[in-house]
């Protein structure tokens, strides 16, 4: 199975746990493939760092390290403009450009 996380699910995992945790604790321990484009990481890590400066720094930044280093990395080859929420578009791009990677 192939998923793209959203940034909502990737805080309540790292930083509240519940369903969201195991599904990061799943692509850690690569029994889920989690695929990002390097937009999505750049988000990932800028919103980790919001919450950490917010919860004044009782969780080191390095959590992303396994959750990453995990991760496919997919190349956004097609754009897509659809969402309310220009910001999303990039998880329905990686999505859409993870299911080309993988038919070829």
């Amino acid at each position: 199975m192939r998923i793209v996380i959203d940034t909502n699910v990737l805080i309540s995992g790292v930083f509240f746990g519940g369903f969201p945790r195991k599904v990061l604790s799943s692509v850690v321990g690569q029994k889920i493939t989690a695929c990002a484009t390097a937009e999505i990481i750049n988000e990932y890590e800028e919103i980790v760092q919001e919450m950490i400066d917010r919860k004044q720094g009782h969780i080191d930044r390095s959590i992303l390290s396994p959750l990453i280093k995990a991760m496919e990395i997919i190349e956004t080859v097609t754009r897509i403009e659809i969402c309310r929420d220009p910001d999303d578009d990039k998880f329905l791009e990686c999505a859409k450009n993870a299911t080309f990677v993988e038919k070829q």
